[in-house]
């Protein structure tokens, strides 16, 4: 009983330390908003311009609760994608004491390398990614310039918001995927000849959800799908290697 009230005690202090940093980091988001928006919307204010510089008035709001609302829903995002780390090590730390230590060891590194996935996810499609759809419909404003019309790009605030944080979150789950096939693997859900005699409908799928998710043209479909698949190929050639070494064994 004693063994009990402690554990709900930690859980607690672990549950209220979590909440506690989501608030203050919320409130630090929000309090710093146009810095952070600012640097959200870089890779599109520096198409969008062409000096970043320029006093070019680059978003609009049609409603009046539209600017609060947009810098309230990217500031709870970014804490969310801030925190989220910090409480799945709390859980872990919570949860380790009932844990073997060959468990702990395992789960502790596809913790760690889930987050070095979700790190590189965040750099590809802000480096990669939106720079290279932006430049591609932003394109459109000068092909259209013609003597009968001229396009203009006017973005509503929350619209842009909402795309960034959807393609955000799109991405960071798809770059966990390796790390999900790891862990079926290792626990037998699948097995690596199934992967390997699937290898060209895995590669075929990869570029299916790319080519759902890129702008129309191929150099972004690779930009996309390229590295999906050369993770899985790295995966596929560790395992041959591991497979083929316990066959040494044997």
């Amino acid at each position: 009983m004693l063994s009990l009230q402690i554990h709900f005690q930690e859980l607690t202090f672990r549950l209220v330390y979590v909440t506690f940093a989501f608030f203050n980091t919320f409130l630090i988001c929000y309090i710093y908003i146009d810095v952070i928006m600012y640097l959200v919307a870089f890779p599109f204010l520096k198409l969008k311009t062409g000096l970043i510089t320029s006093l070019q008035h680059d978003f609009i709001y049609t409603n009046i609760f539209e600017a609060f609302t947009s810098y309230l829903t990217l500031a709870f995002i970014i804490t969310i994608y801030l925190v989220l780390p910090l409480f799945l090590y709390s859980l872990f730390e919570f949860l380790k004491l009932g844990l073997f230590a060959y468990e702990k060891n395992y789960i502790g590194f596809l913790l760690r390398v889930s987050l070095i996935l979700y790190i590189i996810a965040i750099f590809f499609i802000y480096m990669l990614f939106f720079p290279l759809i932006f430049k591609f419909f932003l394109s459109f404003e000068e092909v259209t310039k013609t003597f009968f019309f001229t396009l203009k790009l006017e973005q509503k605030l929350i619209d842009f918001v909402f795309l960034i944080l959807h393609f955000s979150t799109i991405f960071i789950l798809l770059f966990q995927i390796p790390l999900i096939i790891v862990y079926l693997l290792k626990q037998n859900f699948i097995s690596f000849t199934f992967l390997k005699n699937n290898r060209r409908f895995f590669i075929i799928s990869i570029f299916i959800v790319s080519c759902l998710l890129s702008p129309p043209d191929l150099i972004s479909l690779l930009i996309i799908a390229m590295p999906i698949c050369v993770c899985f190929e790295i995966i596929l050639f560790l395992f041959q290697v591991q497979h083929s070494y316990k066959k040494c064994l044997d």
